[in-house]
């Protein structure tokens, strides 16, 4: 339930328990899942790893509404995948000031493989858009905003700073 980011508490489960439970303790699951109507059993496509799984039956495709919350999807996805992104975006960016198109900038987050949707591009684009230009995005700012994943910036002007 909690990989599923569905609230349950202490209460709730002795209810489940009650319900659907024998008298080992071991709760009937799958009668549980049925009879919720909260999630949906999946077979998986091959190169998942998982033959089969269970899966939320209303998703919501509007992805993360918060900044901070996209950011730390963000970040994860990049951690995982050991991506240096500020990299590719100064592809796009030959004289290095900073900003690229918007269209740049979805392509390149794109081309990285991190699963967002497009409100969430939308709402990235929206917080980093340059108030000069509203055509561009500020990639140096998101980029710093990522990067303090790998390490803190100027630890060579204070060698004596932990981590």
């Amino acid at each position: 339930m909690t990989l599923l980011k569905i609230q349950i508490d202490d209460a709730d489960v002795r209810a489940v328990i009650n319900a659907y439970g024998n008298q080992l303790g071991d709760i009937d699951y799958l009668r549980f899942i049925d009879d919720c109507k909260v999630l949906k059993y999946v077979i998986n496509e091959p190169y998942t790893g998982a033959k089969s799984t269970y899966v939320e039956k209303w998703v919501d495709f509007t992805g993360s509404s918060a900044i901070e919350i996209l950011m730390r999807k963000i970040r994860d996805g990049v951690k995982r995948n050991r991506i240096r992104i500020g990299e590719f975006f100064q592809d796009h960016d030959p004289l290095r000031k900073g900003v690229i198109d918007a269209t740049k900038f979805r392509t390149t987050l794109y081309a990285q493989k991190l699963q967002l949707t497009t409100e969430e591009y939308q709402l990235l684009e929206d917080y980093f858009r340059d108030v000069t230009l509203p055509t561009n995005i500020r990639y140096f700012d998101f980029n710093e905003m990522i990067e303090v994943i790998f390490t803190q910036k100027d630890l060579e002007k204070d060698p004596l700073k932990t981590l």
